[in-house]
């Protein structure tokens, strides 16, 4: 069973065995964190097989018979290739989102809590998550227009990146595809006191015109 790790929200997923929710509690930095700032810092020294041709160290790879990766290399790999694309917008992310965001995708990533069949965050799903959350509102603005709520985040079956805002009656839930493509799910209590419930796909950049039926800045900014 998934529940979310802060009291701020307690969405149950529709498909509970499908969705894995990180867990907010531990080190901001952790193991795997660590190694993924290794392997960043590798790309930035021109440590890796580059346009012009192999390294050595590449070219003996090649020369292996392949092997089958481990779960523990797949999430490796994975977390360390979404903290590169992390780093490309860091400058737009106040420190506390940088805090939160990292402490959630190690947690995302920490194997021995997965279950079989799970997979890492995907690529494409990462960025079009980074994307959306910038279109969502641009950070540092002036005060007048509000900060940004962070949602807590989880991963699809599929490794598709989730964002949930809200509670347990009255919440949105994102799923970032491919291409800036998402899919939404919500329930929203109006002033009346009636749920509606909807569901949709459509392009991420333009999610807020997407929900304006629902009044979504009351998921996506702080007061």
């Amino acid at each position: 069973m998934i529940c979310l790790s802060t009291t701020t929200y307690s969405y149950a997923p529709p498909s509970p065995a499908d969705y894995r929710v990180a867990n907010m509690a531990g080190e901001a930095v952790s193991h795997w964190t660590q190694k993924a700032l290794k392997g960043i810092q590798a790309l930035q020294q021109g440590l890796t097989p580059t346009a012009t041709g192999p390294s050595k160290s590449s070219e003996s790879v090649i020369s292996e018979s392949p092997k089958v990766r481990s779960r523990e290399d797949k999430a490796y790999d994975a977390l360390a290739e979404a903290k590169v694309w992390f780093y490309q917008v860091a400058n737009h992310l106040t420190d506390e989102q940088k805090h939160r965001l990292f402490k959630q995708l190690d947690r995302l990533h920490d194997v021995e809590e997965w279950e079989d069949g799970d997979q890492p965050v995907r690529q494409s799903s990462f960025v079009t998550f980074l994307r959306t959350m910038m279109a969502l509102s641009p950070l540092r603005r002036p005060p007048a227009s509000g900060p940004r709520r962070w949602p807590n985040l989880g991963l699809s079956h599929q490794g598709n990146l989730l964002a949930v805002w809200g509670d347990a009656r009255d919440r949105v839930t994102l799923e970032f595809l491919d291409a800036d493509q998402l899919k939404w799910t919500l329930s929203h209590v109006r002033p009346d006191g009636q749920t509606v419930r909807n569901a949709g796909i459509g392009p991420a950049l333009d999610i807020r015109n997407l929900l304006s039926p629902y009044n979504p800045s009351h998921w996506f900014d702080v007061p």
